[in-house]
């Protein structure tokens, strides 16, 4: 795959594209849990534990969006999940997919700027990596 622009890459949740995306970090890691002996020679040594994942969104407020901060808010006011895409769309390029929880949201009015949004979904269950098709 060649170099993109990041402009490219978008946050579909229930396979709607996030209304006014303006940015997204995508961002996975898992814990290593010590098991150093004293048979390590001087030197640490991990196995695996839990593994997890994020994205980070953010963007301009819309309210009559399809798939914005509204929505957003209702998956915290209902306890709901989504399913996402993490991808450019584009065939034989990698998305990421999976079910994710938002975890918190912050809506931004100040004067004399345009309102926007932030917010953290974290991935609940498997990450699965795969190729666009």
């Amino acid at each position: 795959m060649a170099k993109f622009n990041g402009q490219l890459v978008i946050t579909r949740l229930n396979g709607t594209p996030l209304a006014h995306e303006t940015e997204a970090e995508l961002s996975i890691s898992q814990e290593l849990l010590d098991a150093t002996t004293k048979d390590s020679g001087n030197w640490t040594e991990d196995i695996v534990g839990n593994r997890s994942a994020t994205i980070t969104v953010s963007g301009l407020i819309d309210y009559s969006s399809s798939f914005g901060v509204d929505e957003l808010a209702d998956m915290i006011i209902n306890a709901a999940s989504a399913n996402f895409v993490f991808s450019t769309g584009t065939s034989g390029d990698t998305k990421y997919s999976g079910t994710v929880n938002l975890s918190d949201l912050t809506q931004t009015m100040n004067n004399n700027d345009v309102a926007n949004f932030s917010g953290t979904l974290k991935v609940t269950g498997v990450l699965t990596k795969a190729t666009e098709v």
